[in-house]
Parts: structure tokens; C-alpha cells; sequence
């Protein structure tokens, strides 16, 4: 599936979606991988990291604080991941009706 803002291709092992300004998302089974270009390495944060290659500051409040990097194996959810997503969290109704 082709349109002008993204392009969606099946494999048998995942669905991949890239977008025209280089995102990519990689969607695999329970598993979503997202990928930036390079270029968006010093204008991105929020639940995705900041793109700086260091795992242990990626867990950033809105207001700076940096919450510890504890990796959980598996599917689980880490204490400061969900202190992070909470924090991230748009207010409001903003879904569909």
C-alpha cells in the first residue's frame, strides 16, 4: 500500500510502515521497533528516547528528570517505563469517537 505521506510492505516475518520523512515502524508479532533517520538525533524525546545512543538517559520526564534505566526482559514493564509513559501521556479525549 502506497500513498503520498507513507508506504506500508508485508513480509512474512513483520509489516513495516515508512513514512516520506524517514520513519519507520517495524511491527513483529507483540513487537513494534522504531527507527529515525539520523538527522532527528538532537530534536526528538519523549517514550522513544531521545536518539542519542545512550539507553540510560531515554527514561526523561517532560520536566528533565532523568529516571533510572532498569531493563525488564521479556514483555514486562520496568518501574521508571511506566513512571515515563505516564508522564508522556497526552490529556483529554483526543481518539476517535
Amino acid at each position: 500500500m502506497d500513498t503520498p505521506s507513507f508506504t506500508v510492505r508485508k513480509a512474512p516475518a513483520d509489516v513495516r510502515y515508512t513514512t516520506w520523512f524517514g520513519l519507520e515502524l517495524i511491527h513483529t508479532g507483540l513487537t513494534v521497533k522504531l527507527r529515525l533517520p539520523e538527522a532527528y538525533a538532537t530534536i526528538v524525546e519523549g517514550l522513544c528516547g531521545n536518539l542519542d545512543g545512550d539507553k540510560t538517559d531515554d527514561y526523561r520526564l517532560r520536566n528533565g528528570t532523568i529516571l533510572e534505566y532498569d531493563h525488564v526482559d521479556g514483555y514486562g514493564r520496568s518501574d521508571s517505563e511506566f513512571k515515563c509513559a505516564q508522564a508522556w501521556m497526552i490529556k483529554g479525549d483526543v481518539g476517535p469517537h
